[in-house]
């Protein structure tokens, strides 16, 4: 008897483990600086909102240009592409992070395309970008990214998981019920 008092314990532990929150999509992937020995500048790509000068705007599309020697002083930064969410859908699902960046030198740009593919050319003379080539998903926003296979790169199809959740929140009830029928 003692071993079924701790059922309802283990039951709801279980429980508590599956429903910690889990992240919907996979962290982006990193990419590699860009130097540019000409001008004596790295180019790098910062993911996070937190790590660019408009802290709290939006999570990816952003790249800065360091000094390559000495202290490596950051001398600008340029959003490369705006993300625009979606009231009511989670933001993190939403964020568009840059995918890979290249030197063009023959051009003088940079080639930075993004996790949708769009494919942006930021001109190094004077700043300005130009999207390469379309982007999908009309009227400048990114195609839909739901939480289903193939809808996005980076995203984690989770029903499995609920499932599981919703079985072990069953069978919790159904042990908390035997408890407490045996108990009294």
């Amino acid at each position: 008897m003692a071993g079924f008092a701790r059922m309802p314990l283990i039951g709801m532990l279980i429980l508590f483990a599956l429903t910690l929150p889990e992240a919907k999509r996979l962290a982006p992937s990193h990419v590699a600086p860009v130097h540019d020995p000409s001008r004596g500048v790295v180019y790098v790509v910062k993911h996070w909102s937190s790590q660019h000068a408009d802290a709290g705007r939006a999570n990816g599309g952003y790249i800065e240009a360091h000094k390559s020697k000495s202290d490596g002083e950051r001398l600008w930064y340029l959003r490369v592409y705006e993300t625009r969410y979606t009231p009511g859908l989670e933001r993190d699902v939403q964020d568009v992070f840059i995918k890979s960046m290249a030197m063009d030198a023959e051009h003088d740009r940079l080639v930075v395309e993004d996790e949708r593919g769009v494919v942006y050319w930021v001109h190094l003379s004077d700043r300005t970008v130009t999207r390469a080539s379309p982007e999908r998903g009309g009227e400048g926003r990114p195609e839909p990214q739901t939480h289903m296979p193939g809808a996005g790169e980076g995203l984690r199809w989770v029903p499995a998981r609920n499932a599981l959740l919703v079985a072990a929140a069953c069978g919790g009830l159904v042990v908390l019920l035997r408890w407490a029928l045996v108990s009294n």
